[in-house]
């Protein structure tokens, strides 16, 4: 979502499922999470362009006894992407990641902060 000419906003989301099983017994995960990365262009060139971006997220894990954890993602990325046309681009990004683990809303008091390298690809569609 263009701001500006220098300024655009881009929000993302997933929503993953996963099963599986440990000595007979089967476990079941959900993750959703959504995002908001601010992009700051530093350069074009014909259908080239850079930028670095802040990029903030929240995430839920949601296990099978209906317990959940919270993490709190902050990235700070450098990125390059390529317009396909006036609808469609690829891009891709990397930079360093903070997150945060909330304690489990089944009680638990333990919350863990790490810090990361991220690397990303994706496609857009401009609506």
């Amino acid at each position: 979502m263009p701001i500006s000419d220098r300024w655009s906003f881009r929000p993302d989301a997933s929503l993953t499922k996963t099963a599986f099983r440990i000595a007979g017994t089967t476990s079941r995960i959900t993750v959703e999470s959504v995002g908001l990365s601010a992009l700051y262009s530093l350069s074009r060139a014909e259908a080239l362009e850079t930028y670095v971006a802040p990029r903030a997220a929240i995430s839920r894990t949601v296990f099978n006894d209906g317990s959940h954890n919270d993490t709190w993602i902050f990235d700070a990325l450098y990125g390059a992407r390529w317009s396909l046309g006036a609808r469609f681009g690829v891009f891709g990004e990397g930079g360093v990641r903070f997150t945060n683990v909330r304690p489990p809303s089944s009680g638990g008091s333990n919350s863990s902060s790490s810090i990361s390298l991220r690397s990303h690809l994706g496609v857009t569609l401009r609506l």
